[in-house]
């Protein structure tokens, strides 16, 4: 399993000031990690719809082939860890499952406008501050917007305490150490120690549930 720090590492091999051979590493490495979990993912947004465009292992193709090219734009500045990683990769996919719902929905019909892979990118891009936010920018429908609540809230329930659940939706917000120290009047090594046990426990649930 990839530790925090490797995790850090390869989001900063990410960009396009890196090495192109350190690029390419970076970008295998996160593919293996995250690759079978985000298939999980997307199966379970697509549901019964229709698989003609392409299946659930299409969708995370293409998520990850956006979210690559939005780090090595610069378009996710307070990207930096696991902690943040995970749902900025659960709303790209998300969105591309939805996007691929609504195209075979419009063909079906035979015709209708289908917006591509800008309309992800600026949403994913748009804000780190909590999985429901995404669907404020170009909303999709209710039951989008709910199943980002949802997923938001999946996350904080396998957290034990509120004070945790405090840090982690600090930490979706895009605050840093030193702010939620002073936000919640901890010592920053206190806030620190309670986000890599945050950050086990997710990886911990979602090695299981994925």
């Amino acid at each position: 399993m990839a530790t925090e720090g490797s995790i850090t590492r390869l989001l900063c091999q990410l960009d396009d000031s890196a090495l192109p051979e350190d690029q390419r590493q970076a970008q295998w490495a996160l593919w293996d990690r995250y690759f079978g979990q985000l298939v999980a993912v997307a199966n379970r947004k697509l549901g019964s719809a229709p698989r003609r465009a392409g299946d659930e292992e299409d969708v995370v193709v293409s998520a990850m082939k956006s979210f690559y090219q939005g780090a090595a734009g610069g378009r996710f500045p307070d990207l930096r860890d696991r902690l943040g990683l995970w749902p900025l990769l659960v709303k790209i996919t998300a969105r591309k499952a939805f996007n691929q719902i609504r195209g075979e929905r419009a063909a079906k019909r035979g015709g209708g406008q289908v917006r591509g892979e800008s309309v992800l990118i600026d949403a994913a891009d748009a804000s780190m501050g909590g999985l429901a936010e995404i669907a404020v920018s170009d909303e999709p429908s209710p039951q989008f917007a709910a199943e980002m609540a949802e997923e938001c809230r999946r996350l904080l329930e396998r957290l034990p305490d509120d004070a945790m659940r405090s840090i982690a939706e600090l930490k979706l917000q895009g605050y840093n150490t030193s702010a939620m120290a002073a936000r919640l009047k901890l010592s920053p090594r206190t806030v620190e120690r309670r986000l890599q046990s945050i950050r086990e426990i997710w990886s911990a649930s979602m090695d299981q549930e994925y």
